[in-house]
């Protein structure tokens, strides 16, 4: 996925972000979403790494379910993230 890594250098530099995020967090389930006419066998591949039983989902449907089971993990980082930093934070221990 270089399109998400270059454009996470991008946002990171630009709005002083982690790298990791903009390229894991914000850009990768775009980034497969856009690339995903040229990937199709590839994403069938991450639905099944991502534990979706694609063998009876056709090429875009297991594109559909890869994208989605991303994004829903990506969803659940940022909601724990969130919360890690929140209880830290009135915890009064530093970030």
């Amino acid at each position: 996925m270089g399109l998400s890594h270059g454009i996470g250098h991008q946002l990171a530099a630009e709005f002083d972000m982690v790298h990791g995020v903009t390229s894991a967090i914000i850009m990768l389930p775009l980034v497969m979403e856009f690339t995903r006419a040229q990937t199709l066998p590839r994403l069938r591949v991450i639905a099944d790494a991502m534990g979706v039983d694609t063998r009876d989902l056709d090429d875009d449907a297991a594109a559909d379910a890869a994208i989605g089971a991303v994004g829903d993990l990506v969803s659940r980082l940022v909601s724990r993230t969130c919360t890690f930093l929140s209880r830290s934070a009135s915890e009064g221990a530093p970030p």
